[in-house]
């Protein structure tokens, strides 16, 4: 069994001796030892990608702020995920501002702050099912390690009862 997945890792500790340790899995897929060569290097190229996002800060919901070739600056509230095989990019909010007016500043900054604050809510929950899927991969992989224990200790009874 191959597990491939993106983590982000905490590091602690001072200059000399630095600890690792998972913060969070971002993606994570287990494949067979042999024959998915194809979709490793698939699910490896879409992880690539991914962490492209997250080193820029475009991984969650994120404020972009684009200026538009009409003068305008247009706001917008992307959200970027993992759907568990791609990555899926969405505008939940966006509006434009005319730079000429008088009152833009106030207007597109008030709504970058109310987006901002949208954002972090997004964000926690998206950390919240990261975490919360982390927790169902582990379980499901202990009761698969227990299974497999139980009918290897089944064989081993049954071949000690035929001898």
């Amino acid at each position: 069994m191959l597990e491939v997945s993106l983590r982000r890792l905490r590091v602690s500790g001072g200059l000399l001796r630095r600890r690792r340790e998972v913060d969070l899995v971002i993606a994570s897929r287990r494949f067979r030892d042999h024959g998915q060569m194809a979709e490793i290097a698939r699910f490896a190229a879409e992880l690539e990608e991914l962490q492209g996002y997250c080193e820029r800060g475009e991984l969650g919901c994120f404020v972009r702020t684009v200026p538009q070739r009409s003068g305008a600056v247009k706001v917008s509230l992307v959200e970027r995920r993992w759907d568990g095989g791609e990555v899926v990019t969405e505008v939940l909010a966006d509006r434009s501002f005319d730079a000429a007016s008088d009152d833009a500043v106030q207007r597109s900054a008030g709504f970058a702050a109310e987006l901002r604050v949208w954002a972090e809510e997004r964000n926690d929950a998206l950390e919240e099912a990261l975490r919360d899927a982390a927790d169902e991969r582990e379980r499901a992989r202990a009761a698969a390690e227990e299974r497999a224990r139980g009918a290897r200790e089944l064989a081993e009874i049954l071949e000690r009862a035929g001898d």
